[in-house]
């Protein structure tokens, strides 16, 4: 039983390493909180992510507001066709 404990333990350990890795945690354990950049989160797994979903929100937001300049051009450009015709 004390066997499949320290197994367990390791595991489980081994999971928490893994997962502390995603979300910013160094290789080497003497690297200090002062050292740290601003620039640190965005290059984790989960800063990563954030930084796609804002550069795409803000893509997509650009792109609404081609959409909606072309829509009032074409609704101008019909108005004006019609009135010349």
């Amino acid at each position: 039983m004390a066997q499949a404990n320290l197994w367990g333990a390791g595991w489980i350990l081994t999971a928490l390493d893994t997962e502390w890795k995603h979300v910013g945690k160094d290789e080497a354990p003497d690297t200090k909180a002062s050292q740290v950049t601003a620039d640190t989160w965005k290059t984790t797994i989960i800063g990563a992510a954030e930084a796609t979903q804002t550069t795409k929100q803000g893509l997509t937001a650009a792109a609404q507001k081609n959409l909606d300049a072309v829509t009032r051009w074409k609704a101008v450009a019909t108005e004006e066709a019609q009135a010349a015709a």
